[in-house]
């Protein structure tokens, strides 16, 4: 079974087994984790190796989510597109998780982020709409992920280095649109720019918000201004 697909069953175990692992250590037992991996091995013909990563690959999840994750099981982000949908389904099932809308595209373009070496993206002229609990566009991860590589780690607006790494070892940068998608612009590379936390919500809130926004098209020579 080592190269077949993981099948969601046993997907639901290994979120079990990490959930009951997880409670365990809040209330103070003693886990042995090997022992864990080895009950799923026996009954799944994987190796043990194989579920101690599946387990960094719900901490990944978790993480993207803002919650806690096992220490010990530092976050792997190769979660793959298949695995994702059915760790968040259980988590969401047995471990009350919500608000996961935006994990699965933050996983791959932290993948990508990783590998690092991507060829700038065409990107969406037009991106698709997509209905969850809300109306949200659906974005190019080729697109967040090459904007963050092309800024090294470095705020596009100010220049500062980003705050922090985030556990997965990726500089904490966000990504905005300077034409906003909600207003027809487009998810590409050239009406997209990474900037730290405090420069995003100026983009969004400040008084001079729309100064900000003419002096990075005068900065960041890859944007095009939409045209009027």
């Amino acid at each position: 079974m080592i190269n077949e697909p993981w099948s969601e069953d046993e997907i639901k175990d290994s979120v079990i087994a990490y959930i009951n692992m997880q409670n365990a250590i809040n209330s103070g037992e003693k886990v042995v984790k090997s022992a864990i991996y080895k009950a799923l091995s026996n009954k799944w013909g994987r190796s043990e190796t194989s579920y101690e990563m599946r387990m960094s690959n719900i901490s990944a999840v978790l993480d993207m989510l803002g919650k806690d994750w096992i220490k010990g099981l530092k976050p792997l982000v190769n979660v793959g597109p298949t695995n994702t949908p059915l760790i968040i389904k259980y988590l969401k099932e047995l471990d009350g998780i919500t608000n996961a809308t935006d994990v699965e595209f933050d996983l791959e373009v932290a993948t990508k982020v990783k590998k690092g070496g991507l060829e700038k993206p065409i990107g969406n002229v037009k991106p698709d709409t997509k209905k969850v609990e809300l109306t949200s566009f659906v974005r190019d991860p080729n697109v967040k992920a090459w904007v963050l590589i092309n800024s090294g780690g470095v705020c596009e607006n100010c220049n500062a280095r980003a705050p922090f790494k985030t556990s997965s070892g990726i500089p904490y940068l966000e990504v905005h649109h300077v034409k906003k998608l909600a207003d027809l612009g487009a998810d590409t590379p050239e009406n997209a720019v990474a900037v730290c936390p405090n420069c995003h919500k100026a983009l969004h809130f400040s008084h001079n918000k729309e100064e900000l926004v003419e002096a990075l098209y005068i900065k960041i020579k890859r944007l095009k201004p939409p045209v009027t």
